[in-house]
């Protein structure tokens, strides 16, 4: 039996060729994953009556009582002390916050979200920084009817002009409100009815 030995050479890859792969980010070879996909929210700039100028005349907001000491801190309100000999409070994350600040607070945290965009198209939701119950607090009492929905109309009249508005008829638009859904579901244009009507009108119905 006769045994035959081959040798074979194994091509090499000539050296320029290898510098040029190692010169490719490993990135360019693996996919990124955006941690914010299906995720981003596109936050309006809405004009100043909108939002504001609504907090800046916090002494006219209520009928009753002065406002300003609760729209600070971002409507957080003052900073409670406890002055008491037991301490019952932790030293710091105490506010005396009003109930009806919610739209001011949820407008601050959505402006420190880490998924917003300037770019529509990649947005999921789109966030309206509206303060509507603070914008009617004073008028529920003392205004007519067509005075209680104008800075509401105003409002719809400006998003129906937007291109992200119209992109999807408002249905990916979402906002806070921060009273009682009772207040804005008024179906008449009666000035002895309650309320306004923001949540019975087409674009209302829709956020």
């Amino acid at each position: 039996m006769r045994i035959e030995m081959h040798s074979f050479q194994v091509p090499v890859a000539p050296q320029q060729h290898q510098e040029d792969e190692e010169q490719v980010p490993a990135a360019a070879n693996a996919s990124v994953i955006d941690p914010c996909t299906g995720r981003y929210v596109y936050l309006y700039d809405l004009p100043d009556r909108f939002n504001s100028q609504i907090i800046q005349n916090c002494r006219n907001l209520s009928v009753s009582s002065d406002m300003c000491k609760y729209v600070t801190s971002s409507g957080l309100g003052r900073k409670l002390n406890d002055t008491s000999s037991s301490t019952v409070l932790s030293e710091t994350g105490w506010y005396v916050t009003d109930q009806f600040m919610l739209e001011i607070i949820f407008h601050n945290r959505m402006k420190q979200y880490k998924c917003l965009t300037t770019d529509y198209s990649k947005s999921t939701a789109v966030y309206i920084p509206y303060y509507l119950g603070l914008s009617v607090m004073r008028a529920l009492w003392e205004y007519s009817a067509s005075q209680r929905d104008a800075l509401t109309n105003d409002l719809l009249r400006w998003l129906r002009a937007r291109p992200e508005w119209t992109a999807k008829g408002g249905k990916d638009h979402f906002m806070a409100i921060g009273r009682v859904v009772w207040d804005f579901q008024r179906t008449t244009d009666e000035d002895k009815d309650w309320g306004v009507k923001f949540l019975t009108t087409p674009e209302g119905r829709k956020t």
